[in-house]
Parts: structure tokens; C-alpha cells; sequence
């Protein structure tokens, strides 16, 4: 059995050797073969050729196409279009029959480097030049490696050129030719037109800077220049409308839209002489920063937020103009507002272009003032604008300063309290002495308010704690007599502890040293009174001071003139709001005036 597997493959192989001599002999639509047209092509580098393959024998007629070197022969697609490659050499072009891939057939690609022809050029083409007056030529050949030119004049008596290409024109004007010939092929040319002109009659114009590259919205002064003349006057225009304006002077003012254009400077004498600068134009990097304005609260945060055009680079550096007196910004630009209050300038600057910035005001304030009803201030006594009195002078008048009109005021010359100018913290203060003297304690009062200020209401004000041999009363309401008025007062157990009263005493709060400064805010709000002092809630078993408003401020005494109660105390700043301030608002304001004068 095997030996008869063998015969039958010699007699298989018999007759395909016959089917091929007879393909030879005569083509046999029969037979299977596949073919490649054309076999053998020449191309340059990154040249075409189409290949077609043609496949007898069988119904389905597809090749798949490929290179026998791969990648680095080139590439050729599915429709047989060949690219050759950069890299000279030979390569194969193969069809493989898709039904049949034993079926195959190749064509030869030569490839080998584009010869370029030999060219001349010159620069510039053309000139206009006065007699006896030279300018340099340049010639570039391309197509060869030997660059090198020779350089003639056309016309006999035309003028001469050197070899490395200065032309002098000769005395007798007229127009002449200046020729650069090929040394490498001396087929090839160039020719410049050279116009001579008699000194006396030529105009020339020139513009300064010839050309220039700007932002959009961006200036720049041209300058121009004109000989031949003795009106060296030009009138500017701009080639292309819409390209941007030029003034009489010649200050140039690009356009909104990025491009190319030209600046022309046209001579009054000779309209026919002018002189073109060309302008291009790109797009201005632009910055905005959201919000703009913000008005803040000392140590108050903002986030600002900045947005970039006309760049893929959209990074920004945050400052602050006035600096680190100006509060923080980090990276983010997450701000917090100074300890100080003012004005500042939280500032976005472009890092792909940092001439490129934008800018947010901030206004900062020393606490909220919404439903501000009271402000004193020792260091503004008279007043944002008024002159500050001698220390140890007696305080006859302290400015509201809330911009209601409540100024406190003394007109008995023995009970007026004076001013301190270094009190607390180097700031000023007013200082009363306590008197128990019948008709010698010295108070500041208002005026009655037109209407009360009914609760709830939040007082808050620096003081130096006063002895305690009896109650004390800090802060009384109104200036004479009634019923609407709050009081805070010092008490004798535990000593110096404070008190909030109405028509009723909450209980004392937590003990304070004689002679020692405490911030302190006092809330009234009947059954939610509080008493915070340097910004720590005190304990108050009865915290309901009564229901009635404020109808003045007295500071220092009791509306009654007691003596016992005047207090040896001095103030350095007091505020009244007609509003129970949120638990942050509090601390906005705590913390102003801890910062002011306890730092």
C-alpha cells in the first residue's frame, strides 16, 4: 500500500510538469498562475506606482498585496497603489492569490534618489538706484552642490558687478540687467532689472521698522523716511481694510483679528513713491479673573477663579499687588483677607506670557456692618479725618462712627474722661476714672435715639477691668431716664465678673483680673442672651437679662448718676448691631479685635 501511494504521487507530479510545458507552449485560460504588471518599474523617492495582478484559473480573481522587505520597502494598499520610500535601494512587490495563497507573483521597484534640476534665483529682481550707486545682489542656486555663481552686466557701459555680487551702477541712467550664472551648469540664470536714475529727480521712500510682529490691540510707531525731496512729508494708510489703523504720525494700532497686513507710507511730494512695512499678527494672550470686586471681612477667605485665551498654556501665578500686608493667596487662588482693613489687588498673571495679567479689587473690612448700629473707636476719637488730642486731654466729644449720628459727649469739663494715647497695645484708648465723688464721676453719653433699638441686639467692646469694691456699670441705656435700656456691669463676686441686665440681672459670668483688658460680646436676646470674653462663652445660670431694648449709650456710669456705680475703666472700641450676628460674624468681629489688640 504504500509503495502504491508513491506511484501516485510521481504520476501527479508527472502531470503538472506537462500542465506547465503546456502553459509555454500555449496559454491555457485553465490554468492556474497569477501575474504582476508592470514587473519591474523605477521610481524616485516618495513616488507612485500602480500594480495590477492577473489571476487565470481560478473564479475569485483577489490578491492580497505586500513587500517582501516589510515596512522599510514603503507601502503599498489593498488596491495594489505603491508609495515608494525615502531610503533608496530594491524591493519586491508580491500578490499572493487570496483563494489560493500557494499562488503568488512579484514585480522589482528601483528606487533611487529624485535628481532636481539646476535653478537660479536672484535678490532682489529688481532695483531702482541712482547714478553711480551700488546694491548687493544675491544669488541662490538650487538642483546642484556647487552653489557658485559668475555675475555679468547685459548691456556694454551698463555698470559693474563684483564677484561677490555688488552691482555699481553707472553714471548714465537707463535700465540695465544683472545677470548670476550657474558655475555648475552654465545654461542657467537669473537676471535682475536694474533702473538708473538721475540723482535730482528720484524720491525714495523708506519705513522704519519694515516689518513688525504684534498682539492684537497691540501699537507700534513706524517712522519714514524720504529723500530726493525737500518735502519729506508721507500720508500712512493700512493696505487691507479692516487691518488695523495707523495715525498721521504713524503710530499703528493692530487689529482684533490675527493675520497679515501692511503699512504703507505714500510721499506727499510724488504720490507715486511709497514704502510698505509689513505687520503680522497674532492673537494677544488675554486674562480674567472672576470675581472681579469682592468685599471681604479681615482673615475672610475668597476663592478667584482666572481664565486664559488664546493659549493651550491656561496656568497663572497668583500675587497680591500690596503683598503679604495685602492678606494670602496660594496657587488655587484661595484668598484670605488682612488683619487690616483696606483696599488690595489680588492679581492673575499669565505664565505663557506674564506682560499678561488681570486683576480683582478686594475691599476689606474689619468685621460685617450690616445692622451696624454703634461704632467707637479711640484711634479715630474725632473721626476717619479728625486730628487726634494731645495724650492725657479731656475727651469731650467721641465720633460715631457707624454713620448714625449716636457721638457720645460730655459738656461738664469735671466729668469728662480723658485720652490715652498709647493705651492698649500702642493704640489709644479713654479712660474714666470712677469717681465716687458726688457730682465728680466721668461719663460719655448720647443723646436718646428717635426710636429704641429693640432686642435682639450684640454689643461688643475692649475695656480694662475696674475695681470692684462695689458693681460697676461698664455700658447703660438710655441717657437719662426709662425703661429701654441694656446694661453690663462689673460685679464684686467672683470679682470683676460681668453682668447683662434689662429689666432683669443675668448671673456673673467668669471672674476678671482688676486692671487687665478683655475683649468681650454681649448678646441680647432675652432667653438666648450670651456673654462671650476674649472669645470664650462664660456660664450663666440665668441668662435672660429681660426683654428691653436701647434707647442711648452711656459709658462708664448708670443712667442715674450713681457715684457708687462709675467705673475705673478705660475703653478702646465699642459696636452695637441691632441684629444677633451668626456664630462666624462673631468671630469675624472677635477676631478683629483680638488681632487689634491682643496679638
Amino acid at each position: 500500500m504504500t509503495h502504491a501511494r508513491v506511484s501516485s504521487c510521481v504520476t501527479l507530479l508527472f502531470v503538472s510538469v506537462l500542465l506547465v510545458r503546456c502553459v509555454d507552449e500555449q496559454p491555457d485560460v485553465n490554468v492556474r498562475s497569477i501575474s504582476v504588471s508592470p514587473r519591474a518599474v523605477n521610481l524616485g523617492f516618495g513616488q507612485q506606482q500602480r500594480f495590477t495582478a492577473t489571476v487565470l484559473g481560478f473564479e475569485n480573481t483577489a490578491v492580497t498585496w505586500s513587500l517582501f522587505e516589510g515596512a522599510s520597502a514603503g507601502t503599498i494598499d489593498a488596491d495594489g497603489l505603491y508609495t515608494a520610500p525615502s531610503v533608496a535601494g530594491t524591493y519586491h512587490v508580491v500578490a499572493v492569490s487570496q483563494v489560493d495563497p500557494s499562488r503568488s507573483s512579484s514585480a522589482t521597484v528601483n528606487v533611487r534618489a529624485t535628481e532636481q534640476p539646476v535653478a537660479v534665483s536672484l535678490s532682489p529682481a529688481a532695483a531702482r538706484l541712482t547714478v553711480s550707486t551700488s546694491q548687493q545682489f544675491t544669488a541662490t542656486v538650487t538642483g546642484t552642490a556647487n552653489t557658485a555663481v559668475s555675475w555679468s552686466v547685459t548691456e556694454a557701459g551698463g555698470g559693474t558687478v563684483s564677484a561677490s555680487g555688488l552691482y555699481t551702477a553707472p553714471s548714465t541712467p537707463g535700465t540695465y540687467h544683472v545677470v548670476a550664472t550657474s558655475a555648475s551648469d552654465p545654461t542657467k540664470s537669473a537676471t535682475a532689472t536694474v533702473t538708473v536714475e538721475p540723482v535730482q529727480t528720484i524720491i525714495v521712500v523708506s519705513v522704519s521698522p519694515s516689518t513688525a510682529n504684534l498682539l492684537t490691540g497691540e501699537t507700534r510707531t513706524f517712522t519714514a523716511t524720504v529723500t530726493g525731496t525737500t518735502n519729506t512729508a508721507v500720508s500712512w494708510s493700512v493696505t487691507e481694510a479692516g487691518g488695523g489703523t495707523v495715525s498721521a504720525s504713524g503710530l499703528y494700532t493692530a487689529p482684533s483679528t490675527p493675520g497679515t497686513y501692511h503699512v504703507v507710507a505714500t510721499s506727499a511730494a510724488d504720490p507715486t513713491k511709497s514704502a510698505t512695512a509689513t505687520v503680522t499678527v497674532t492673537a494677544a494672550i488675554t486674562v480674567t479673573v472672576s470675581p472681579t470686586t469682592a468685599t471681604l471681612v479681615i482673615g475672610e477667605p475668597q476663592q478667584f477663579t482666572a481664565t486664559v485665551g488664546n493659549t493651550s498654556n491656561n496656568a497663572v501665578t497668583w500675587t497680591i499687588q500690596e503683598g503679604a500686608a495685602g492678606g494670602s493667596v496660594d496657587a488655587s487662588g484661595l484668598y484670605t483677607a488682612p488683619v487690616t482693613p483696606g483696599t488690595y489687588h489680588v492679581v492673575a498673571t499669565s505664565e505663557a506670557d506674564p506682560t499678561k495679567s488681570a486683576t480683582a479689587t478686594v475691599t476689606v473690612t474689619p468685621f460685617p456692618t450690616a445692622g451696624l448700629a454703634l461704632h467707637f473707636s479711640a484711634d479715630q476719637l474725632l473721626g476717619p479725618t479728625g486730628t487726634l488730642p494731645a495724650d492725657g486731654a479731656a475727651v469731650s466729644t467721641w465720633v460715631d462712627l457707624s454713620g448714625n449720628g449716636g457721638d457720645l459727649g460730655q459738656t461738664e469739663a469735671n466729668r469728662q474722661p480723658i485720652f490715652k494715647s498709647a493705651g492698649l497695645n500702642g493704640l489709644p484708648t479713654v479712660a474714666f476714672d470712677g469717681s465716687t465723688t458726688a457730682g465728680e464721676g466721668d461719663y460719655l453719653r448720647t443723646a436718646a435715639f428717635a426710636s429704641a433699638l429693640p432686642q435682639p441686639l450684640t454689643v461688643f467692646f475692649v475695656y480694662k477691668a475696674p475695681p470692684v469694691s462695689a458693681n460697676r456699670t461698664l455700658l447703660d441705656a438710655p441717657p437719662a431716664t426709662g425703661t429701654q435700656r441694656i446694661r453690663v456691669q462689673a460685679t464684686t463676686v467672683p470679682v470683676g465678673a460681668l453682668q447683662l441686665y434689662t429689666s432683669a440681672f443675668t448671673s456673673p459670668g467668669t471672674a476678671k483680673t482688676t486692671g487687665s483688658f478683655y475683649y468681650v460680646t454681649a448678646v441680647y436676646a432675652g432667653a438666648n442672651s450670651r456673654l462671650r470674653a476674649n472669645g470664650l462663652d462664660e456660664t450663666l445660670n440665668n441668662r435672660d437679662p429681660g426683654p428691653m431694648g436701647m434707647a442711648g449709650l452711656m459709658l462708664a456710669g448708670r443712667q442715674d448718676l450713681l457715684n457708687t456705680a462709675f467705673a475705673q475703666t478705660e475703653f478702646a472700641e465699642l459696636l452695637v448691631f441691632s441684629r444677633v450676628l451668626s456664630d462666624t460674624e462673631l468671630g469675624q468681629v472677635e477676631a478683629y479685635l483680638m488681632n487689634r489688640y491682643f496679638p
